[in-house]
């Protein structure tokens, strides 16, 4: 009998069979970087404090003995022996296979002569990993997550085809492993489905009108065009992307602009026509055989006694640098708009305070993101009245009931300089009065609730699918 490196008495032959176990999809320049043990379940090993992100993931939160050692001298920077319960092997196999989330992207320089790994990098999309190819700072590009946004990263590399880039929103792939949930990209309608879905080939010659620029309309085009069809963008406004604009305005969240900025590189080269400033008409309509209508939603106002006030202003106007506010600010809501916009409003040197009715504010941030929306808003001491509503809007600030933990309420009072509403949105209509071809909604406007850019995409790639 021999001891493993838990100090575990075990079976000399069974520990090289553990030994063997090997990750798969692991690439061959880490497989000697990286090694999987299993340890018995008895044995008590809490994670130490210099745990390594990748175990972090799968562990979170969970009552799973882990322990991980530091790797024996000469076998490289990035070499964590990892210990975990027999059960959990498949588990792991099966997210290092898929490498999602656990790296966006690895930098990977080999050296022959040594066979180990010299550094190791996040970030980045197939321009950026052709650059750093070019510069010679690596000579293996690998990426993690941003196959699931994009599975033809390399095809399209070669061909020079725009490639769909990660967004770093991490909702539905770090966030999906923390919570076991399913793993999938918000921008990729094929995500876990590929066996099934797929773009078909287009009926015919048809003439498709999409009614609205936002990330729905675009995705609409995008599947409409690929199937062959002769595809005309209508929006009334001179840009693109509508509400991902104003997504994109708080901290940290620029690199959203890369959905839009996507299919304003792939529309033009699949023949779609855009017509900016164009408000959509029947005739418009009629003169395809089809539509697709993606108008969004627009952000509502809470009906309270002074929501009338000079001083109440929209969280899109806030967002879309429509208004300037100085002073000490309330914002209306604590949702992601209201927290994403919040942050904004600190950043502009605003003091802010939050009123929400729920007992937490931004209950469907990413839990990744979270904890820095927390730490922003220690740092700078922003209120957060929760369980609160809002009842009125005075010349002095605003007015609100506080539900305590028992039941009982009390009235508060917030002193401010402006309001800000940030209270959800409602979708948009769209006359079809005379319209005579067919017509599918998607996106915000396709149902009486306003959802997310997972939706948005889903919603206009299956409409645009069937047509």
């Amino acid at each position: 009998r021999d001891h493993n490196a838990a100090g575990v008495a075990v079976d000399a032959v069974a520990e090289r069979r553990r030994k063997a176990v090997l990750l798969r999809g692991v690439p061959l320049a880490l497989r000697a970087e990286i090694r999987l043990d299993v340890c018995d379940e008895r044995v008590p090993a809490p994670l130490p404090r210099a745990v390594a992100e990748d175990a972090r993931l799968f562990v979170h939160e969970q009552d799973i003995p882990v322990l991980i050692h530091d790797v024996e001298p000469g076998h490289g920077d990035f070499a964590p022996r990892i210990f975990l319960p027999r059960r959990l092997k498949k588990l792991v196999r099966e997210i290092y296979a898929h490498r999602v989330a656990l790296r966006e992207a690895l930098l990977v320089r080999v050296h022959a002569h040594q066979q180990h790994v010299e550094g190791l990098v996040v970030g980045g999309g197939g321009e950026a990993g052709e650059k750093i190819l070019e510069d010679g700072a690596a000579d293996i590009i690998a990426y993690g997550r941003s196959l699931m946004c994009d599975p033809d990263i390399a095809l399209k590399a070669a061909t020079g085809e725009p490639i769909r880039e990660c967004l770093n929103c991490n909702k539905g792939c770090v966030d999906a492993i923390q919570n076991r949930k399913y793993i999938s990209c918000v921008l990729n309608a094929e995500n876990g489905d590929e066996a099934t879905i797929a773009i078909k080939p287009g009926e015919g010659d048809k003439k498709i009108a999409v009614v609205g620029g936002g990330i729905a309309g675009l995705e609409a085009a995008r599947v409409a065009a690929k199937r062959g069809y002769d595809v005309t963008v209508y929006e009334a406004s001179d840009h693109l992307g509508g509400q991902i604009v104003l997504a994109a305005a708080p901290p940290r969240k620029d690199e959203i602009m890369r959905s839009v900025e996507y299919y304003e590189k792939i529309l033009p080269g699949l023949g779609v026509k855009v017509e900016l400033n164009h408000v959509a008409t029947t005739e418009d309509l009629n003169a395809a055989d089809a539509a697709i209508v993606a108008v969004g939603a627009h952000d509502v106002v809470i009906p309270v006694p002074g929501a009338d006030s000079k001083k109440v202003v929209s969280s899109w106007d806030v967002l879309a640098g429509k208004v300037e506010l100085t002073g000490r600010v309330a914002v209306i809501g604590g949702g992601l708009v209201g927290t994403e916009t919040a942050e904004y409003l600190l950043q502009h040197g605003c003091e802010v305070a939050i009123v929400e009715m729920l007992d937490k504010i931004a209950a469907g941030e990413s839990e990744t993101i979270l904890p820095l929306i927390m730490s922003d808003f220690a740092e700078h001491n922003v209120e957060q009245h929760v369980k609160t509503r809002l009842t009125a809007i005075t010349d002095e600030g605003v007015e609100a009931i506080r539900t305590a933990d028992d039941g009982a309420e009390e009235q508060v009072k917030i002193a401010c300089d402006y309001v800000v509403m940030a209270v959800g949105s409602k979708a948009n209509a769209f006359d079809l009065d005379g319209v005579t071809v067919p017509v599918t909604c998607v996106g915000d406007c396709s149902g009486e609730r306003t959802a997310d850019i997972a939706n948005a995409i889903r919603t206009a790639y299956h409409a645009a699918n069937e047509l």
